[in-house]
């Protein structure tokens, strides 16, 4: 519902607010509360009561809020109060119901980027001391705002925005390494040592104050100071691959799979036990699609001793064109084994493509930048859901995709692989399946996806079959049907237009 104080507007859903609005400036993206367990998964938030006033200028909505994940039990009291004067107060306070361990607990800001990219912000920290920084242009690997207690910007040229912060120490995070569509402030700094014990009993009280000044009649009538309008970019259509999946492939699947748009297979080689023959396998799958294969190596200690049984499948196999090189748990490969298998790769397949990225985040990529001048791409994997999972947040993040390819540009004029694209974080959660894979709100998506990451020269959607896949065990799905139309219309390019509220 939509809640207004005298200037302000914005939109109460479940215990937080999102779009705080200047008549059609956004000033905040999202004001809510988070409990992160000891592997980061988000403790799911029930509100249990809750009362909503809304008066000519002025609103106040108080909730309690239930938060239980494994052996997390957790309430809160969120009170929200907008006032005549355009203040508007997020307070929170906490209680454990039983001992366990957490990584965050409190409130956290997210801060649009149309808005604030590129804007000067004061960041005061408790000894008052300021300091002015910038809302980055490009994805930053690292926190750009640290020790906050206060942060002041301008949005126009009349209005002033600023956030107090109580009850802990802030800091902000760009949130587009992770393809989140905002930059967040929260609590506690990640410099501290975490997880934390939390006893039953336990309880934390932390607050939010949002104030503007300045003239906000007049602001509230000027269109935002960033203007987000471009001539549309016509960029080439990327490739599309597919990653194999756990099940097999039938002939139905394989004659179903020839209806799309297929430049290569992606196949996880982590030498694990009875490696050599799930890649025999893999090898004779992507001979059945008529596709080449995208071998993914995971480089681990045991990676160099395998390598001669990896050559020989290699040396018989014309199928493995490209290969990219990532490190254990899907992090970035470390420079010496890319120094170890770049020359082994290159002189056993002189026209194979060779790359390195991370099979997790792009902030992996992003704070690990491969440098050796011998690879022919970098790689990323992409996700819209590593914080907030809901349809909305979702739909907000699409935009934020575009991002990385743009940062990834900055620091390498080398090709950019996608690979691979999915609905769910493939870290902590890789074996979890997303419930909308299979829907019409998935294929949308999917569609957007591509014109966001246009600029990538490859992306990898997905699996082939399977609960995570283009296909249901059963047949097609809403997925399948749009890169069925995608193959039959042949597209050249992406016309990659850009509007203020996509």
């Amino acid at each position: 519902m939509i809640l207004k104080t005298t200037n302000l507007t914005c939109v109460y859903e479940e215990g937080q607010i999102r779009y705080v609005k200047l008549g059609d400036i956004e000033i905040v993206r999202l004001i809510y509360t988070a409990l992160r367990d000891v592997n980061w998964l988000t403790a799911p938030m029930q509100i249990t009561e809750e009362t909503i006033e809304q008066n000519d200028n002025c609103f106040a909505v108080r909730c309690k809020a239930l938060y239980q994940l494994n052996d997390i039990d957790y309430q809160a009291t969120i009170q929200i109060i907008g006032r005549p004067d355009d203040q508007i107060s997020f307070s929170f306070e906490g209680e454990a119901q039983s001992d366990f361990l957490k990584n965050r607990i409190g409130i956290c800001v997210h801060h649009p980027i149309h808005t604030c990219a590129g804007r000067l912000v004061l960041i005061e920290d408790e000894a008052k001391n300021v300091q002015t920084a910038i809302f980055p242009q490009l994805i930053s690997p690292q926190q750009p705002f640290l020790n906050i207690k206060k942060m002041t910007w301008q949005t126009s040229s009349a209005t002033e925005v600023s956030l107090t912060f109580e009850g802990d120490v802030f800091e902000t995070e760009d949130q587009r390494n992770w393809t989140d569509n905002s930059y967040k402030t929260y609590s506690t700094p990640l410099l501290l040592p975490f997880p934390v014990a939390v006893k039953k009993g336990e309880k934390i009280t932390q607050e939010v104050l949002l104030q503007i000044s300045k003239s906000a009649e007049s602001a509230a009538n000027q269109q935002p100071a960033i203007a987000n309008r471009t001539l549309p970019i016509k960029l080439p259509f990327p490739r599309i691959g597919y990653a194999r999946s756990a099940s097999p492939l039938t002939q139905t699947h394989v004659d179903l799979l020839k209806q799309v748009p297929f430049d290569h297979y992606r196949v996880a080689c982590f030498f694990a036990e009875n490696w050599q023959n799930d890649l025999e396998n893999a090898v004779s799958e992507a001979q059945w699609l008529q596709t080449t294969i995208e071998l993914v190596l995971f480089l681990g200690e045991n990676a160099e001793s395998n390598w001669v049984d990896l050559r020989a499948i290699l040396e018989k196999n014309e199928v493995c064109q490209t290969f990219l090189l990532v490190g254990q748990k899907g992090a970035v490969a470390p420079p010496e084994l890319l120094a170890i298998f770049i020359p082994r790769l290159k002189n056993l397949k002189p026209t194979a493509k060779i790359g390195a990225g991370t099979d997790a985040f792009f902030a992996e990529l992003n704070r690990n930048r491969p440098a050796d001048a011998r690879l022919d791409f970098i790689s990323f994997s992409v996700n819209p859901q590593v914080h907030l999972a809901d349809n909305q947040t979702l739909i907000e993040n699409l935009e934020a995709q575009k991002y990385t390819i743009e940062t990834a540009r900055s620091f390498s004029q080398k090709a950019i692989h996608v690979s691979p694209l999915t609905l769910k974080p493939r870290f902590p959660y890789v074996n979890e399946a997303d419930p909308r894979q299979h829907t019409d709100f998935a294929a949308n998506w999917t569609a957007l996806s591509i014109k966001y990451l246009a600029g990538a020269e490859s992306i990898t959607f997905y699996e082939t079959v399977g609960e995570k896949g283009i296909l249901n065990p059963d047949g097609n799905s809403p997925v399948f049907d749009l890169l069925r139309e995608i193959k039959a219309f042949q597209p050249k390019y992406v016309i990659q237009n850009t509007v203020e509220n996509p």
